[in-house]
């Protein structure tokens, strides 16, 4: 069984480890993960006896926007992903947020389907920055 807790400064490397795997475009790198954070990201990681086997990255602005979340291949399916994504809507709310924004591959499928079951919607298409096809989605967040 995992727990979802706040990232702690010994979960680090696994983090750059997971983003490593799952967006490697990113070039992930301790000093950019400590200037994240010093910007306001708030990361969540899914702790399964002492391996973070997921995170999410959360940004708080006039919205809130759930910049990143990635689950190792071997938890998929066991509600980490559905845990993390539930973590940033409790923080986003917390935090006063009327909105929760994501970004997803337009090809990612099964993402988009959870999202959806979630409660989150398309809003429109836009490009990233590497030229992939993304579907912006949002969530509307009760007070």
């Amino acid at each position: 069984m995992f727990k979802i807790r706040r990232m702690a400064k010994k979960d680090e490397n696994e983090v750059i480890s997971i983003l490593g795997k799952h967006f490697p475009h990113v070039g992930m790198t301790p000093e950019k993960l400590a200037f994240r954070i010093s910007r306001g990201a708030r990361f969540f990681v899914a702790d399964e006896g002492g391996q973070v086997v997921g995170f999410c990255e959360l940004r708080l602005g006039k919205n809130a926007l759930l910049r990143g979340i990635a689950v190792e291949a071997g938890a998929r399916g066991s509600g980490a992903g559905t845990a993390l994504i539930e973590k940033a809507v409790e923080e986003a709310r917390k935090e006063g947020r009327k909105r929760l924004y994501l970004k997803v591959e337009q090809a990612n499928d099964q993402a988009i389907r959870v999202y959806g079951r979630m409660g989150f919607a398309v809003v429109r298409e836009v490009v990233g920055k590497l030229g992939e096809m993304l579907f912006l989605m949002k969530k509307e967040l009760e007070t």
